[in-house]
């Protein structure tokens, strides 16, 4: 990122500023709360913070330095990924390329977690063991994998979509569309090995939409082909999807019983007047946020933070904190207690131009890509996908291609020299 801002100096290139806006923002917030530290660790009591006379209120800060330069590697990587991305300025083509790779690259650890769930069940990769069994192929939480899954879904779907908008053109032949329903419909099935359902719920009403519009298209259609013709195309497909869903589900009966009533338990313990866990996470979170609105607490320093808001629950019979709480379960309240309303409004203001170039693009796969973004921002308002790494890069990465490619068509336009005619 410098030496591209360097070259671009060197040799007179007009700078967007707004490529590595965001990552100097953040860093300098977090510099700033690294130097004006408001605890120091209680040398008589482990694990106990006392709060520091010398230190300014009215700027940034940190519970702990250490915590805090863990908690914005990924943040900071992120950021200058998509700067880097934004910088280089890919076209429309390279994009959808971008894109291919990143849904191979989900194909290819869909395929690797099915292989070590039949061999391996209990072992993260054949290597760690994992009595719960939450994992799948490398993510060790399963609603990481779930998120991913999100988010490759309507990749996977775009790319169908896009070959049946050419073949309603003429342009090309419907058995195109099966690579992006065939991989749609292997993401999907994976979510109940490791036990994901809210994963599961989302990426199956995003399937079942898109099998409805798919037989929209086709109906509608004013392709050449005759009526005949579409109903065997039609029928071939359902069959497709029939035999391999099938299978997938004889695959994971066990767990889908397994799931369904784990549900059921939690239904009823709902009735009788129990709060859901996620529920009361946000709100103590939320009530952490707004003791310090303005900078926050620090970013990584929730799990110090948050035993001083903890309701009664994950305590032991002495009132002791049992279990750790080190993410929310909702990102959006998690961001605003470690950095405030001042980083809130950064990573909001990032995400909104972006978004909003990819839902109006004319590209129908860059408009399903655009969903699934928007999908798994709303997803982190239940779980933590933005702080797995992986789905932090994967985000930041299908934001810095969104909206490329009529960048670079109006730059073409705008640099074509001009017809002369000698007389």
């Amino acid at each position: 990122m410098i030496a591209s801002v360097f070259l671009a100096w060197r040799e007179a290139k007009p700078m967007n500023w707004w490529q590595v806006t965001p990552v100097l923002v953040f860093s300098l917030l977090v510099i700033t709360s690294l130097l004006n530290p408001s605890h120091e660790p209680d040398i008589n009591h482990h694990g106990r913070w006392l709060p520091r006379e010398a230190w300014i209120s009215w700027l940034p800060s940190t519970v702990d330095r250490q915590a805090t330069i863990k908690g914005m590697m990924p943040w900071v990587s992120a950021l200058l990924l998509f700067g880097a991305i934004k910088r280089a300025s890919f076209s429309r083509k390279g994009a959808r390329l971008v894109w291919a790779a990143i849904l191979i690259h989900g194909g290819i650890v869909a395929l690797v977690g099915i292989y070590f769930h039949v061999t391996a069940p209990y072992e993260i990769l054949g290597f760690l063991k994992d009595r719960h069994g939450y994992h799948f192929a490398s993510f060790v939480y399963r609603n990481h994998w779930a998120a991913a899954v999100i988010v490759m879904v309507p990749i996977a779907l775009g790319f169908a979509f896009s070959a049946i908008g050419k073949w309603k053109r003429d342009r090309g032949h419907f058995d195109a569309v099966l690579p992006g329903f065939g991989i749609a419909l292997l993401l999907v099935l994976t979510l109940p090995i490791p036990g994901s359902r809210s994963g599961l719920l989302i990426c199956s009403g995003v399937l079942v939409f898109a099998l409805i519009r798919l037989a929209f298209d086709v109906v509608r259609s004013r392709q050449t082909t005759n009526n005949r013709g579409k109903f065997l195309a039609t029928s071939a497909f359902l069959v497709f999807i029939l035999v391999t869903g099938s299978a997938g589900i004889a695959m994971t009966k066990g767990r889908l019983v397994e799931h369904l009533k784990r549900t059921q338990q939690q239904l009823e313990g709902i009735k009788k007047g129990n709060s859901d866990l996620r529920i009361l996470l946000t709100r103590d979170t939320l009530r952490m946020a707004a003791d310090r609105p303005i900078w926050g607490w620090g970013v990584g320093t929730l799990g110090i933070v948050f035993p001083q808001y903890q309701g009664n629950y994950l305590r032991d019979k002495e009132g002791k904190v049992s279990s750790r709480v080190v993410h929310s379960h909702n990102d959006w309240a998690q961001i605003s207690a470690e950095t405030g309303v001042i980083g809130l409004i950064l990573f909001l203001w990032l995400l909104w131009l972006p978004i909003r170039q990819g839902w109006k693009s004319n590209s129908v796969l860059e408009k399903w890509v655009t969903g699934g973004l928007f999908i798994v921002l709303a997803y982190a308002l239940v779980d933590f996908p933005l702080h797995n790494p992986a789905v932090l890069l994967m985000v930041a990465t299908l934001l810095g291609t969104l909206g490329t490619g009529n960048d670079t068509k109006v730059s073409l336009a705008q640099n074509r020299p001009k017809r002369t005619h000698l007389k």
